[in-house]
């Protein structure tokens, strides 16, 4: 048994495999489909195939992946930006999820406490102007992008 099929076989049971039945998940936010996970059996390859979909714009972004949990994450990930700039706490997860940053990290390198940026994730609390600078500072060494970009970007999430 294979690991696509494995993880198929958790997602949707045993009759769809031994089916090798297609399976459709859409994936909403807030009543809207804004993607779609379509996992069928691949009879060239012999084993199951999974395309993610993102809409966006009128069009979608489309892509082939080897598991089920690569697909989930890519969404994961979508979802995560569709939402960036809802708030400085849905900036900050994005930020954090797409540097695969903890808590723990962010808070060293800002010199800060965790319970910091857990109020920030939350939207409890903002960030001072210094920490605010030394966060786009960071991002955009890691991202090597051009500072006042990452602040303009940073800006547009809080209101």
């Amino acid at each position: 048994m294979t690991q696509n099929e494995r993880s198929y076989i958790k997602h949707y049971g045993r009759a769809a495999n031994r089916l090798q039945k297609s399976q459709l998940e859409q994936i909403t936010i807030d009543g809207d489909v804004i993607g779609e996970i379509y996992v069928k059996w691949d009879i060239e390859i012999g084993d199951w195939s999974f395309e993610g979909k993102y809409f966006v714009n009128g069009g979608y972004d489309h892509l082939r992946f080897d598991s089920m949990t690569a697909a989930e994450q890519w969404i994961h990930w979508r979802k995560l930006e569709h939402h960036r700039h809802d708030s400085f706490g849905a900036y900050l997860e994005y930020i954090m999820s797409e540097y695969d940053w903890n808590k723990t990290q962010l808070a060293s390198y800002l010199r800060v406490t965790r319970q910091s940026i857990h109020n920030w994730q939350n939207d409890q609390s903002l960030p001072s102007v210094d920490t605010f600078i030394k966060l786009a500072r960071l991002i955009a060494k890691v991202d090597q992008s051009d500072i006042n970009t990452i602040l303009v970007d940073m800006s547009e999430s809080i209101h």
